[in-house]
């Protein structure tokens, strides 16, 4: 897989599963791990998500631990 860069630094970015707080539907997080104020994007198309995990495996079922929104 390829990776991508954040446009700041050039550093690989991180992907991350995670849930919606009130919604819990389930979005993709990329975010810069150097600082994540250089980056931060989500993907919330719940077609397209779906579309990953029925190749890869099932969506996750519970939340994340201190939730998406916890310091950096």
């Amino acid at each position: 897989m390829n990776n991508i860069n954040c446009p700041i630094c050039a550093k690989p970015l991180s992907i991350k599963m995670a849930r919606g707080r009130k919604s819990n539907k389930p979005f993709i997080m990329l975010k810069c791990d150097v600082d994540g104020r250089h980056f931060r994007g989500f993907i919330t198309d719940q077609g397209f998500i779906s579309g990953i995990f029925s190749q890869n495996g099932e969506l996750p079922t519970s939340k994340p631990e201190g939730g998406v929104r916890g310091g950096v």
